[in-house]
């Protein structure tokens, strides 16, 4: 998603991996749709070709300026590619493009911020540092389409959750050219609804113990945004401001190791037994 989304608003959606250093490898497997694409990956991407997404940039405190006020993104993101060891698997791989779309619809808040900086103190903006924070009702839903038509279509498949847990987002705005440098990192956990096409170490993510919890990370970078917000209202105070977004950038999945958790366990055991035998 290329525009506002990486960056004030990213609100917007979607991210890759910062927090995320080791994605888990997970193995792709569409059979269970009618498919027959079996295969593994680390890492999925996002172009910005495959969607867009709107976002209303509202003055909720009505002082007329941008500061501590909330937006809503709402879009779809298509154009998905896996990954796996930082390089793209082929269509042919995957079936992705040529049999099948993933798509991201994308439903997100929070609160967005700017502060306007005059580098030359001729009282005209330079920079606009703008930020965006995303609030617990931001979600994402996975799409499974085997209709390419453009767009997400009635017989599409819901495969899958993302809850955000939480995102940041933050770009620098040069005033006089409207160029646009940031990013935004988001967290979320990820929930599969549709058994066996996604799995780790032959477990489906949807038959995990209830008490593990797979989480991801989207890494957005800021592209432009299309029109650019203004740190003054141009309705004046109380209005809104409406801009079209793109987006671009990863996510990684992990995992957390059964055995991993085991361990943390134990050792949880030991020490309330050590407590007990301390204060006897």
């Amino acid at each position: 998603m290329k525009a506002l989304s990486k960056s004030l608003i990213a609100a917007a959606i979607l991210a890759g991996g910062a927090s995320t250093a080791n994605a888990s490898l997970l193995t792709f497997d569409d059979t269970s749709l009618g498919g027959d694409n079996i295969f593994e990956f680390d890492e999925m991407s996002i172009s910005d070709v495959g969607g867009t997404s709107t976002i209303t940039q509202t003055d909720t405190d009505g002082d007329g300026t941008l500061d501590g006020d909330t937006f809503i993104e709402l879009g779809l993101t298509s154009a998905i590619r896996f990954n796996l060891n930082g390089a793209p698997l082929t269509d042919a791989t995957t079936g992705l493009v040529t049999e099948y779309e993933i798509l991201f619809d994308v439903n997100l808040a929070g609160d967005a911020d700017a502060t306007a900086v005059d580098v030359d103190a001729d009282t005209i903006p330079d920079f606009l540092l703008l930020t965006a924070t995303f609030n617990n009702t931001s979600a994402i839903d996975v799409y499974y389409d085997t209709d390419l038509t453009t767009g997400l279509q009635g017989g599409a498949t819901k495969i899958g959750e993302m809850t955000l847990g939480s995102g940041l987002c933050s770009v620098t705005v040069t005033v006089a050219t409207g160029d646009e440098t940031g990013g935004c990192d988001i967290n979320f956990e990820f929930t599969l609804l549709t058994t066996g096409l996604m799995s780790y170490n032959g477990t489906s993510l949807d038959l995990l113990p209830p008490n593990v919890s797979v989480q991801g990370n989207f890494d957005i970078n800021v592209d432009e945004l299309d029109p650019g917000f203004e740190f003054i209202y141009p309705g004046g105070p109380g209005t809104s401001q409406v801009t079209g977004v793109s987006h671009d950038g990863t996510a990684r999945i992990n995992v957390p190791e059964p055995g991993s958790l085991a361990l943390i366990g134990i050792a949880l055991l030991g020490v309330a037994g050590a407590a007990r035998r301390k204060k006897a």
